[in-house]
């Protein structure tokens, strides 16, 4: 039982080892962003509307209310973001906060072609957002800003409020996004950087003029006989010769022999100048370079037939 744990556990290499990496980084982003977002304290936005209405008192045309309109309603953001108007708003509802900071919560809306204005005000307590937005309101009413040709009413009797914190579906739906995308770069940046010991061996195959569909196959001191391993040295119906790529893999060999000779494969040793009668398997580490393993790989007779490169 624990050589097949650690056969299993020579398996998690390569792809999906950078894929655990991966999901790890994306779950750490996940985390960290929900944490962010959940932890900000509650905020509520209150709206009050305010709607441009002919003067009674002046018996002008269509056409000159619909241009004093059009011409003096954008003066309606800069009233209500006046210093004097948030000085005086601040001082007035209990719990604003500063003018300075009051400015950065108050969102003026214009309604194009309709008269309609719509102030909305940020804060930290549905009360004082309600409050801020009708006295803001009621200071830019009370500007005349249209005077005399039409006039600005104040619509709600009330502020409308509306919770601004983001929900448990948004917050987790940035977070995802957010841990798709991190794991999605760390994954680029590790197949670029940190290449696949599979990968180095192809390049290292190519580099050597031998075949590709020579397997690469992982495996780890102590764990099982890879299966795909045994299946190809059965199937070469021939003795199979081992070849170490450094030292370390030498006193490697010796168990692989063994394993192999145990499973009814036999196995030589013996370095001939004709290798025709045997099937040569390679055994590298896995952090050999694709250069090195090439190396190695061109020394082999030019008629020896290699059937597989082990990364250990």
């Amino acid at each position: 039982m624990p050589k097949m744990m650690r056969g299993w556990a020579a398996m998690l290499t390569g792809g999906l080892r950078r894929a655990g990496i991966a999901v790890i980084v994306g779950l750490i982003v996940f985390a960290i962003t929900a944490a962010a977002m959940l932890l900000r304290s509650d905020e509520y936005d209150a709206r009050v509307s305010l709607l441009a209405s002919s003067a009674s008192k002046i018996q002008n045309s269509s056409t000159d209310f619909g241009s004093v309109v059009a011409l003096g309603l954008p003066a309606v953001v800069e009233v209500a973001t006046s210093p004097t108007v948030l000085e005086q708003v601040s001082r007035t509802v209990a719990g604003s906060p500063g003018p300075d900071e009051l400015r950065d919560a108050v969102t003026v809306g214009l309604i194009p072609g309709s008269g309609l204005v719509r102030i909305t005000v940020r804060a930290d307590s549905p009360k004082v957002a309600s409050s801020l937005a009708t006295a803001i309101a009621d200071e830019v009413a009370a500007a005349d800003l249209l005077d005399p040709a039409a006039t600005l009413r104040v619509l709600d009797v009330s502020a409308t409020v509306t919770e601004a914190s983001p929900g448990i579906s948004l917050v987790a739906g940035l977070g995802l996004v957010l841990g798709v995308i991190a794991g999605a770069i760390v994954l680029g940046l590790l197949a670029v950087f940190v290449p696949a010991p599979g990968s180095r061996a192809g390049r290292a195959l190519a580099q050597a003029g031998l075949d590709r569909r020579v397997a690469v196959i992982t495996w780890e001191r102590g764990a099982p006989i890879p299966a795909p391993l045994l299946a190809a040295a059965l199937g070469a119906g021939r003795p199979i010769r081992l070849v170490a790529a450094d030292a370390e893999s030498g006193a490697d060999s010796s168990e692989l022999a063994d394993g192999l000779r145990e499973s009814g494969v036999p196995v030589t040793e013996q370095l001939a100048a004709d290798d025709t009668g045997t099937a040569t398997v390679a055994l590298a580490p896995a952090r050999m370079s694709a250069d090195d393993l090439a190396l190695v790989l061109r020394a082999l007779p030019a008629d020896t037939d290699l059937l597989a490169v082990i990364l250990r």
